[in-house]
């Protein structure tokens, strides 16, 4: 692995955003390896209905705290996304290359939302 160390510590419960069901992209590897830290994954693909995936942050039920999200999806979905984690008091995104455009990242500046821009599939990640 190659970057700096992605701090996860205190970061137990994510939602991975992206295509999470297909093995081939990109979002269900960063499910496993975020999974390989011994930190729970919630999988939300806004590509449709798959059986126990979530299709949007807000169906995720509500007494069900999520300390981080990670965008792997396209800066329009992203944007949505980034409303939702607001609504839910979620404080962390991390954000995969290409995730990053458009509005992200003055949409999470006006949120409040703290981001970290990088590729968790590249970089040392800490066990939880």
């Amino acid at each position: 692995m190659s970057g700096p160390v992605l701090s996860v510590k205190g970061l137990a419960r994510w939602a991975v955003v992206g295509d999470v069901t297909n093995s081939l992209k990109p979002a269900f590897r960063v499910c496993e390896r975020i999974e390989g830290t011994g930190a729970t994954v919630y999988r939300v693909s806004p590509y449709g209905k798959h059986e126990g995936v979530f299709t949007k942050l807000s169906e995720i039920p509500s007494d069900t705290k999520i300390d981080a999200v990670n965008l792997v999806v396209s800066p329009s979905v992203g944007v949505i996304a980034l409303e939702e984690m607001k609504q839910r008091d979620i404080k962390y995104c991390f954000i995969q290359p290409g995730a990053d455009g458009g509005d992200v990242l003055t949409t999470a500046a006006k949120l409040g939302i703290t981001v970290q821009r990088g590729c968790v599939l590249m970089q040392d990640m800490q066990k939880v």
